[in-house]
């Protein structure tokens, strides 16, 4: 897993020559920063900010139905608070 700083590094540079429109690349994105299974709400907000402060769009490279679904029941419909 990348640290939150080796992406904004990462993220600085592709502004830098124009890129706003980016796809945030993981197995399974909503598991950032978890170990295991299970999720890590506050680790994966403080990614969608960091990513928001860059690109004026963003999307998920993959996911898996159990980590939407555990995010939906476990933390309160935590995917649609994200920033879009």
């Amino acid at each position: 897993m990348y640290s939150l700083e080796k992406i904004e590094e990462e993220l600085k540079l592709h502004v830098k020559y124009g890129i706003v429109h980016g796809l945030i690349h993981s197995d399974d994105v909503p598991l950032y920063g978890s170990t295991g299974v299970e999720l890590n709400p506050d680790k994966l907000i403080k990614l969608h900010q960091l990513v928001k402060r860059y690109y004026l769009t963003m999307a998920w490279s993959h996911t898996t139905l159990a980590s939407v679904l555990t995010a939906e029941k476990k933390h309160n419909k935590l995917l649609r608070k994200l920033p879009r």
